[in-house]
């Protein structure tokens, strides 16, 4: 919940290159975020059949991937700030 706050959040001056840096820090999470749902769970499939020789079925959570979205988001909103 914390980190869709920090996502929302406004600027102190929010102009419109802050928005067109947030929408492009959007887009990037976003592609980042479906990459990570297609390789995650071929990433534990190997590991756990090929590596441990054993089939845990560990689930793959939403919140997973939203957290990781919105952490990747941040991440890349701050360094496309300081780089503009």
């Amino acid at each position: 919940m914390g980190l869709l706050i920090v996502t929302l959040s406004k600027e102190k001056i929010e102009d419109a290159m802050v928005t067109t840096l947030r929408f492009k820090a959007y887009t990037l999470a976003f592609i980042l975020a479906v990459m990570y749902s297609l390789i995650q769970p071929v990433a534990d499939y190997i590991v756990n059949n090929f590596i441990y020789e054993a089939s845990m079925n560990n689930g793959f959570s939403y919140f997973q991937v939203l957290s990781f979205m919105l952490i990747i988001q941040i991440m890349f909103f701050e360094i496309l700030k300081r780089n503009r």
